[in-house]
């Protein structure tokens, strides 16, 4: 997934990427997440854990740029 990312625009741009906004986020998430066993309490886990580097109890769109 890491490399998924990283070479996505490589041909266009001759570069890795390094970020990636948050329709990719949620468009790799689901991609790449486990067909079953994962269920909203997973969920809700992951968000808490990019929560724990924010400064507020929400996660904006734009900090995903």
């Amino acid at each position: 997934m890491i490399d998924e990312v990283k070479y996505s625009n490589f041909t266009d741009a001759a570069m890795p990427t390094k970020e990636v906004k948050f329709d990719k986020f949620i468009t790799l998430f689901v991609n790449h997440r486990p067909v079953y066993g994962i269920g909203k309490n997973n969920i809700d886990e992951a968000f808490r854990a990019l929560l724990e580097g924010s400064s507020s109890d929400n996660i904006l769109r734009n900090e995903f740029t």
